[in-house]
This record gives structure tokens, C-alpha cells and sequence, in this order.
């Protein structure tokens, strides 16, 4: 695992790929155990469950071109989970609890991501030394 300048970045990691991994739970059981009311298919759950624990994965290893594969599953994400809150705002005139919190949680990771890259880049322009 990458070491890390900030204690805080270390808790991060762990904190987005604990959460990764529970989505990825969440999905196997969707896959295994199908239910009647379940609106996504076998195979998506089976899908998910490959790319959460994949997204688990990488939290921990922490790759530099993490942000781009996670920008692109965001915006999967807030299609995905941003209609089904309109569809059950519209049948049952409130919010999908769950779905609101996925797209909370992912908007939190995201910012995360992007707070330690800008961190990087303004580090690594403080060690260019400046010609006069």
C-alpha cells in the first residue's frame, strides 16, 4: 500500500473501499438471490459486484489514474441512481433513501479524490525550483 503524507488520506482510502466493498455484497446477494421487485437484472448485479470489488481494490492501491475511471462511474451512478429517485419520487411522492445516499456517498469520495490531487499538484509545483 502507498504511503501517505496525510494520516487522513489513509483513513479515506480505507473508508471508499470498506464502501466499495458493501456495494459489491450488496450485489452478489442481488445476484444470488434475485428478488420479484428487484428493478435491476441477474446480470447488472453481476456486473456490479465485478466493478465494486474491482473499485474496492484500487481504493487500496491507490493508483495516480484512479480519479478517471471513478469520474466516468459517477456519472454512470447519477444516471442510474438519480432516475430511479425521480421514479420513486413520482410513485411515492418522497426520496429513495438509498439511492440518495449512494449518490452522497460517491459526490463525498469524488471531492476526496479531487481535494488530493489538486494537494499533489500544488506540492509538486512548490518543489519546481523557480528560475529568475
Amino acid at each position: 500500500m502507498p504511503s501517505s503524507r496525510f494520516p487522513s488520506e489513509t483513513r479515506f482510502f480505507r473508508f471508499a473501499s470498506i464502501c466499495f466493498l458493501v456495494a459489491g455484497l450488496f450485489h452478489l446477494m442481488g445476484y444470488c438471490f434475485p428478488q420479484p421487485d428487484d428493478h435491476q437484472s441477474p446480470l447488472r448485479h453481476f456486473s456490479f459486484v465485478l466493478i465494486d470489488f474491482g473499485f474496492a481494490i484500487l481504493f487500496l492501491l491507490r493508483p495516480r489514474w484512479l480519479i478517471y475511471p471513478y469520474g466516468a462511474f459517477l456519472v454512470e451512478q447519477y444516471y442510474q441512481h438519480g432516475n430511479q429517485i425521480r421514479i420513486h419520487f413520482l410513485e411515492h411522492g418522497r426520496l429513495s433513501l438509498l439511492d440518495t445516499l449512494v449518490l452522497v456517498v460517491l459526490t463525498g469520495i469524488m471531492i476526496f479524490l479531487l481535494r488530493i490531487r489538486l494537494r499533489e499538484k500544488l506540492h509538486a509545483e512548490e518543489q519546481v525550483p523557480q528560475s529568475r
